[in-house]
């Protein structure tokens, strides 16, 4: 079995955390989550192609799907984008309870939320961490955020990476608060990422979102991203 150490996921739970990356047969398998055992690993990721009909079936002997991965992806046109005037960079360094929430809000069919095998209260200090890491760029590039009336009612967090075909644009997080749906503030964020990315000549922009999300991908589907990949994600624990 190849795997790889995640570092942040192990500091921050507490526990040993990895990430397997390939397996041969279950006998690989089997063997390789002892030796992990051993060596006092806790819990691993696993990303299957769902086409992978082998591997799925016996991953599933020893643990749920915990999620099915949609990444989405859309080249943006070259023109000139605008960005509501409601809408501007956030460039405070203390995280605002409105982020917090909306944060939170962001994260609500994660799988981090959806697995009970966390100890309470994990995902939400996740997604803290997470919002309080973008605001001083540790983890995003870029905070934007929809002010109406002094309240935060919109967030949107944005992150360079590097692939095979260079850099690609990539949301990180993305949420409108509960009681402001239904205003066009999702669609004004989006424009806000292309206009974003526009202006650095990146034109591949990427999601990732659940497929349990349906009203996620309706609204990326609408906003002319199409699916590029999907994957059944795995929790093991040990």
């Amino acid at each position: 079995m190849n795997y790889q150490t995640l570092v942040w996921d192990t500091n921050f739970f507490g526990f040993k955390v990895a990430q397997i990356i390939d397996f041969i047969d279950e006998n690989d398998f089997i063997t390789s989550i002892k030796k992990l055992k051993e060596e006092n690993y806790r819990l691993l990721y696993l990303f299957l192609d769902p086409t992978n009909t082998k591997k799925n079936e016996i991953i599933s002997k020893y643990a749920p799907c915990i999620e099915k991965k949609i990444t989405y992806h859309t080249v943006i046109e070259k023109k000139n984008y605008i960005i509501d005037n409601q809408i501007r960079l956030y460039d405070d360094k203390i995280v605002s309870s409105d982020l917090v929430k909306l944060s939170l809000q962001s994260g609500e069919y994660s799988r981090y939320k959806k697995d009970v095998n966390f100890p309470k209260g994990t995902y939400e200090k996740l997604y803290r961490q997470w919002i309080e890491n973008s605001v001083n760029h540790l983890f995003d590039d870029a905070v934007y955020i929809y002010k109406s009336n002094e309240i935060i009612k919109g967030l949107l967090t944005l992150k360079d990476k590097q692939n095979n075909n260079g850099i690609v644009g990539t949301i990180s997080l993305i949420a409108v608060d509960i009681n402001s749906r239904g205003q066009n503030i999702g669609t004004k964020l989006i424009e806000t990422t292309f206009f974003h990315y526009y202006h650095r000549n990146i034109f591949n922009i990427e999601v990732v979102t659940q497929l349990g999300n349906q009203i996620a991908c309706k609204f990326y589907e609408k906003n002319n991203f199409k699916i590029k990949s999907i994957q059944n994600v795995y929790h093991i624990w040990i």
